[in-house]
């Protein structure tokens, strides 16, 4: 689980526990990403673009969570792991905010901060253009399930808003995605997901 605490603040309980599908018949295999009750944050690098975000592991009632504090700071944890995303298309996770980020334009260079997110991104090595990224974010002013490019990568990072201006803070929300078919439908690449047998992805969680 991880938990955000935004100092504006935001309590964001993240679990990447990914627990076996059943779809069409079809079985998908079990990969944990993250199990904060028995690991640490060494396989997870931060990615600072402003200031640094406090991460811990603590305590919330019976559940062992990832808490992030940020006060003006933009920074994130990052781990990349080899992912075959036609075995274990689906990313599970449950997320809460202790408040909004009001007044922003999340659209604009100026408002892109987010009070959680969770980013997807595939390398494209050194061809940097090929780089993707599928990014569903807790939005302060967006409605939920509003899609937008990002406005600093344009097309190659694609906004999702799982949350929007409506949802509640303080209140866990579990979510499940089928990261397969959102990198297909929200960024229309179907092609390039078909060629990628094991695709290396990095997850990154943000509290911007």
């Amino acid at each position: 689980m991880t938990l955000f605490d935004h100092s504006k603040t935001i309590p964001l309980l993240f679990i990447l526990l990914a627990y076996p599908v059943y779809s069409n018949d079809l079985v998908f295999e079990k990969m944990v990403i993250a199990d904060f009750s028995k690991e640490n944050l060494a396989e997870w690098k931060t990615k600072s673009f402003s200031g640094e975000t406090l991460y811990s592991i603590v305590k919330e009632g019976d559940e062992t969570v990832l808490q992030a504090t940020s006060e003006d700071a933009a920074s994130g944890l990052a781990k990349e792991q080899v992912i075959d995303l036609f075995k274990t298309p689906f990313l599970n996770w449950s997320w809460k905010i202790s408040q909004p980020l009001n007044g922003l334009d999340e659209t604009s260079k100026a408002g892109d901060d987010y009070a959680a997110c969770l980013y997807v991104v595939k390398s494209g090595g050194w061809k940097i253009w090929n780089t993707i990224a599928l990014n569903y974010v807790w939005s302060s002013n967006q409605a939920k399930y509003s899609q937008w490019d990002n406005a600093f990568a344009g097309d190659n990072a694609r906004m999702f808003a799982l949350k929007g201006k409506d949802d509640k803070a303080h209140v866990w929300v579990s979510e499940k995605r089928n990261v397969y078919e959102d990198l297909i439908q929200l960024l229309e690449i179907k092609v390039l997901i078909k060629k990628m047998k094991k695709p290396i992805v990095t997850l990154m969680l943000l509290p911007l």
